[in-house]
């Protein structure tokens, strides 16, 4: 009887938790993309513009560094374009421009599955409602227990709170 030895199994490389989910996030936005012509080194050190992307005229450039849920929506705007929407409040139709978008996403650090839902002036009625629900609830509340009971109940303090009734209430 002969002995034979074990094939040898290639030996196992370890990555660290970090590398591996660059791994996955570059095979994800590979899968995502297929055959389009932009090519991803890496996520963090992308550039739209070094990737040879074409955008349409009007359009403005994304910069996926500063966008805030990069990891749990892999694949980023290359550019943002104009896009028409219908306001569900008052059903009139609006522009979302570039310009907004790019705010929105980069500065204000919107969810990138985010669109624009209302038109400026449902938004600006929908916060005045607020304001007003605030201001009923407060001085409600102000007349009912006092001045003290209602800053402990708003768990503010009692400054705060008459700071906020004087400059609201004319």
């Amino acid at each position: 009887m002969h002995n034979k030895r074990p094939a040898k199994t290639p030996k196992k490389t370890y990555k660290s938790g970090r590398m591996r989910r660059l791994e996955i996030r570059q095979q994800r936005i590979k899968k995502a993309l297929g055959n389009s012509p932009v090519k991803f080194a890496s996520l963090h050190k992308w550039s739209a513009q070094k990737a040879g992307a074409k955008k349409p005229h009007g359009a403005i450039w994304a910069n996926p560094q500063t966008m805030a849920s990069v990891s749990a929506y892999p694949v980023v705007p290359l550019y943002y374009v104009d896009k028409a929407f219908t306001c569900a409040r008052c059903g009139v139709e609006q522009l979302w421009t570039a310009k907004q978008q790019k705010w929105w996403y980069e500065i204000a650090q919107g969810e990138l599955q985010s669109t624009a839902k209302h038109c400026r002036p449902c938004r600006q009625a929908v916060r005045m409602e607020k304001y007003q629900a605030k201001l009923t609830h407060y001085t409600g509340l102000i007349q009912k227990h006092g001045l003290e009971d209602a800053a402990q109940r708003l768990k503010l303090s009692v400054a705060e709170l008459s700071n906020w009734r004087d400059k609201n209430i004319v």
